[in-house]
């Protein structure tokens, strides 16, 4: 098979099974009752992690463009699958920490390289267009395997909390196993014939920080990037406790995230259809408020039926990852430090989740549950509409 296609080919179940697929309706609850952590605990946790994910994002990155693509992604995928492992047979604290550890180094050391490594196999003609269409296919795919999982997480969760954490680890070792078999473009080297220069490992991270910095375009969609990424996480952790709140059982979970998966896949499937009748502006700024205004909503008026208003942020996480990917491997035309300058994006996420974590963990305990998902709406609501102020300066010159 043509190198070209058959990394497109192995990408899809690649992408599709790198994350659990039973964990999504009980991944908060299991955390607190198997991992012994309060949920304020888990926001600094998760904080901490995404610091450590932050510090290396970039030299990892840089890594990709020395080593090759495909060696990085081997070393993440490894990593990602011992935390896997590690969360499913969690029975204290320091297991959650040694777990989401290995998350941070493995989605580090994947953060940039997978993209770029498909993207640049791609054929040159069309390959934007070719390469959002595959992400969109691959990202609804995904979402719509989350959603029937979601019904069986519900199931199996009645029967043991436990065994939806241990059902998830062969699926993700799916994604491990096909690692092996991409082909990486213009890589010929043996390991032995690589060389590690900690002075190229350092230009290669300060070129891709200078292309960042000065290719506004590219900082602007890593900036509004990170904070609907950020929004979109300490959401996601509070669906578990609102749930609860508002006094639905562990089984609807099932059925509600069922659906919601079923929205996300609508959105990233019909992604591509969706930017060509909306247009790229319009499409945003519904990213946007599918995010914030249901926040405010669900803070608001916890009742039962506002549960429903997690349908909504899906939107946002199904067309999101493939809108955003395919615009930034458009405007990124170096090659050469493709996924350094991807890492950068990362690294700028995982800085706006890390600070954004410890100052809603802190809320918590200061504010109250509804009051700080409040809170959190309308400041995403605030900044996402500063960041589309810049983003008209930008895109109409």
């Amino acid at each position: 098979m043509n190198r070209q296609y058959r990394n497109a080919a192995l990408y899809i179940p690649f992408a599709i099974f790198s994350e659990p697929l039973f964990w999504g309706p009980i991944l908060t609850k299991t955390v607190v009752e198997l991992g012994k952590l309060s949920l304020s605990e888990m926001y600094f946790q998760e904080a901490v992690c995404v610091v450590l994910m932050f510090l290396i994002d970039i030299p990892t990155g840089a890594i990709a463009d020395i080593i090759g693509r495909k060696r990085t992604l081997i070393i993440g995928q490894s990593f990602l699958l011992v935390s896997y492992i590690l969360f499913a047979l969690m029975s204290e604290p320091l297991h959650t920490w040694l777990a989401n550890i290995c998350w941070a180094i493995g989605a580090a050391f994947r953060s940039g390289a997978d993209s770029s490594l498909i993207y640049e196999s791609l054929p040159l003609e069309n390959r934007d267009a070719v390469y959002h269409k595959l992400e969109s296919k691959v990202q609804g795919w995904k979402l719509a395997l989350m959603a029937i999982g979601a019904l069986a997480s519900g199931w199996m969760a009645h029967i043991d909390l436990r065994l939806p954490l241990l059902v998830s680890v062969p699926f993700v070792g799916i994604s491990f196993i096909t690692t092996f078999f991409l082909v990486e473009e213009h890589s010929h080297h043996t390991l032995r014939e690589v060389k590690y220069s900690f002075r190229e490992h350092l230009h290669k991270m300060y070129e891709g920080l200078m292309y960042t910095v000065h290719i506004k375009k590219i900082l602007w969609l890593m900036c509004f990037s990170a904070l609907l990424s950020a929004a979109g996480k300490l959401w996601f952790f509070t669906y578990n406790p609102y749930f609860e709140k508002v006094g639905l059982d562990v089984q609807e979970f099932g059925y509600i995230f069922f659906m919601l998966n079923i929205v996300g896949w609508a959105a990233s499937h019909f992604n591509q259809k969706m930017l060509e009748k909306l247009g790229e502006r319009t499409m945003l700024i519904t990213l946007l408020l599918s995010t914030a205004i249901p926040i405010m909503i669900m803070g608001i008026f916890p009742l039962k039926i506002m549960a429903l208003g997690v349908f909504f942020q899906n939107i946002t996480r199904g067309g999101l990852p493939p809108l955003f990917l395919a615009m930034s491997q458009k405007y990124i035309t170096n090659n050469a430090i493709r996924a350094t300058t991807l890492s950068v994006k990362s690294s700028i996420g995982a800085l706006a989740g890390a600070g954004s974590q410890i100052v809603f963990g802190y809320a918590l305990t200061q504010a109250g549950f509804l009051s700080t998902l409040t809170g959190l709406g309308v400041v995403t609501l605030i900044l996402g509409l500063l960041c589309m102020t810049w983003y008209g300066k930008l895109f109409k010159k």
